[in-house]
Parts: C-alpha cells; sequence; structure tokens
C-alpha cells in the first residue's frame, strides 16, 4: 500500500508515472492536470493526436462526456470494465489538453 500512496502523491505533483498494461507500460498522469498533460504530450511528441482516458467508473469521466444517446451510454456501460476504446465526444469541460485536437471535441476512453 505505500508503493500506492507514494504513486498516488507523485500524480498529484503531477508527476508522470509508468505502470503495466495488459501488453506493454504505459504512462500516465492525473487527467484534471492541463500542465501534468502537457509534460506527457511533450514526453510522447504527441501535439494533437489524443491521449487515452482510462478511468475505474463511469462516473469519474461523465462530466467530461458529451451528449450520447441512451443507446450509447447504455453499450458503454455494459461493456465496462473490458478491453474496449470508445471515442465519444467532449463536453465543454472536458480540459482541451485532453481532447483529440485533430479530430476535434472527442475524447477517448478506456475501461480498465
Amino acid at each position: 500500500i505505500k508503493d500506492i500512496l507514494q504513486a498516488v502523491e507523485l500524480l498529484q505533483q503531477g508527476e508522470i508515472l509508468g505502470y503495466p498494461t495488459e501488453a506493454v507500460f504505459g504512462l500516465g498522469v492525473d487527467a484534471s492536470q492541463p500542465e501534468a498533460i502537457k509534460k506527457l504530450r511533450n514526453l510522447k511528441n504527441r501535439s494533437s493526436k489524443g491521449l487515452i482516458i482510462i478511468a475505474d467508473r463511469w462516473e469519474c469521466i461523465q462530466p467530461w462526456v458529451g451528449t450520447l444517446s441512451d443507446n450509447q451510454i447504455n453499450q458503454l456501460l455494459e461493456s465496462w470494465p473490458g478491453p474496449y476504446t470508445w471515442i465519444v465526444p467532449a463536453s465543454p469541460l472536458a480540459p482541451k489538453t485532453l481532447q483529440r485536437l485533430n479530430l476535434g471535441s472527442l475524447l477517448e476512453l478506456q475501461q480498465n
């Protein structure tokens, strides 16, 4: 648990963390911190390509998701958690630094 608390503290400080996924190691930051996102974009050399937002609960990201039909929301929630990536419209509350700048106001969500 000490390692988890240290990871949380680093994320809160705007640091980049490496973490294991199913196939490779990922790099991540606290998605609510624009400066941390900029730091990650610079490290990954991604000026306009989107970043994946990973969350364990819909409630964590729902404020950032734009209008979806009831059917789309149900499909998303029924597949959660799962090995799916959803590309959804961004709400006005979504940080611009997270959006797929080359495709307009979109967020890329992954449920893990």
